[in-house]
């Protein structure tokens, strides 16, 4: 797949997924070692609703997590299918589904996964955009305010701001007529 910025057709048509890394985090409670930072993120082709979580690492397994505890969860409750998941071509989204627990996951909630290739310097420009308003808005406001003695507490924090993120900002793509995501994504599903 080489073009991942076309706006999907419907809600749950299009899940795009992706890993950043934000920083690195030294002392953090008894840990006295450096600890990275990265935010696993996904949004919706259509909607443009976004979900995130706090991780240390890129693995497949933080990966299916944010898929099966936020995204299915979120999608299943309107009764939504998520068709396809698209991804970057790397070790945390690629592998063999016995034993890759991300495409173990997209196999049996019989989900199409299809992937871009980073290094062609093809781009999954929903995620991105998102992480840097994650980044402008959110992180570096959150860390000069509050000092998070735990992952768990800049997580609880983070997904304050998804849902304020979600339920009303307003999003700026033509199609969303001045609609937050949550908006655009009811009315699509007719609620």
């Amino acid at each position: 797949m080489h073009e991942t910025r076309e706006a999907a057709p419907y809600p749950g048509h299009s899940i795009f997924q992706e890993s950043f890394f934000f920083c690195t985090i030294k002392n953090v409670r008894d840990d006295p070692g450096a600890g990275d930072v990265y935010v696993e993120t996904a949004v919706d082709g259509n909607s443009r609703m976004a979900f995130a979580k706090i991780c240390s690492s890129r693995n497949a397994m933080n990966a299916a997590d944010l898929l099966q505890t936020m995204i299915l969860p979120f999608f299943e409750h309107y009764g939504v299918v998520v068709e396809r998941v698209i991804t970057p071509k790397t070790v945390e989204y690629y592998g063999l589904p016995p034993v890759h627990p991300f495409e173990t996951l997209l196999i049996t909630s019989h989900i199409e996964h299809q992937h871009f290739d980073s290094a062609a310097h093809n781009t999954n420009s929903f995620c991105e955009q998102f992480f840097h308003v994650l980044q402008r808005e959110f992180f570096t406001p959150a860390l000069r305010k509050r000092f998070h003695q735990s992952v768990d507490t800049l997580q609880h924090d983070l997904d304050a701001f998804v849902k304020t993120y979600n339920s009303e900002r307003i999003s700026f793509e033509i199609d969303a007529e001045n609609r937050p995501p949550l908006r655009v994504f009811l009315d699509a599903v007719g609620i």
